[in-house]
């Protein structure tokens, strides 16, 4: 479990170092556009919906793997941790070291600017509106879609080593 914890703390800190050094040659202008976008969009909203979902399922699977009986009370402990200080991290604007880069590298600044024109227009506010909810809906139906191709894929692997005489029960 400790190894896991490691292997992602080091992939966190791997991406830290990169975001940084990507905000280097930006104008705080073209910054700050980028930044008003993003809180305009509810993004932040968005992240912290897919991070707590995420963490949420990584706890369940962490605990999973280590063939542990956690108590449920544990479980909530570490849940309800994981998502307080990713909501700490979201509120301190850090986040925006990350994503501002990103942004950067695929809009020009007029392209900023004009999305920043759309989200204040009256389709662009409902798109902000109802995002988080087609986010959320899309995840649960991505999850439903993964559970229907695994049983399909498992039921033509068990077909195939039936087949070729795989007997994997040893």
């Amino acid at each position: 479990m400790y190894k896991k914890i490691f292997i992602l703390t080091l992939l966190l800190f791997l991406f830290n170092s990169q975001g940084h050094s990507e905000t280097i040659n930006l104008s705080p202008e073209k910054r700050a556009d980028i930044i008003k976008l993003v809180k305009m969009t509810g993004a932040m909203s968005i992240m912290s919906q897919v991070i707590n979902t995420i963490s949420s399922n990584m706890v369940d699977s962490l605990i999973t793997a280590s063939g542990r009986r956690v108590p449920e009370r544990a479980t909530e402990i570490m849940k309800a941790e994981i998502t307080n200080v990713w909501d700490q991290e979201i509120k301190s604007e850090k986040v925006f070291d990350y994503f501002v880069p990103i942004y950067d590298k695929y809009y020009s600044h007029k392209e900023i600017k004009a999305l920043i024109d759309f989200y204040e227009t009256d389709l662009g506010k409902k798109t902000v509106t109802v995002l988080p909810h087609i986010t959320q809906e899309g995840m649960m139906a991505g999850k439903k879609w993964g559970q229907a191709v695994w049983e399909i894929a498992a039921k033509r692997i068990a077909e195939k080593f039936k087949a070729e005489g795989i007997d994997l029960k040893d």
